[in-house]
């Protein structure tokens, strides 16, 4: 079967780690595009996505959407960080590896 995942990073523009990431947007693009992955940046600010519908904890946050299904929510500074610097191009591994 095949698996179609979508990832949507949700932050604070107003936040610096938002503004830093910026830099890594075409790391992270890059990684999404070579395994035929779609990846969207989302500001909270937009008021677009429901958080309450998906109990996001904390910002910044990956939402990871596996064939229109919630898949895997990664929330927290610190492992939004492990996703972006990672060095392996398999985001999709690194996104299982992390808990």
């Amino acid at each position: 079967t095949f698996v179609k995942r979508v990832f949507i990073l949700i932050g604070d523009s107003k936040k610096d780690f938002f503004k830093d990431l910026l830099v890594a947007l075409p790391i992270l693009y890059t990684k999404a595009y070579s395994q035929s992955l779609l990846f969207k940046v989302v500001d909270i600010s937009t008021g677009n996505i429901d958080y309450s519908k998906y109990e996001i904890k904390d910002f910044p946050s990956i939402l990871v959407f596996e064939n229109k299904e919630l898949y895997k929510i990664i929330s927290g500074e610190e492992n939004v960080k492990k996703v972006v610097k990672t060095l392996s191009l398999d985001i999709n591994k690194t996104i299982d590896e992390i808990e």
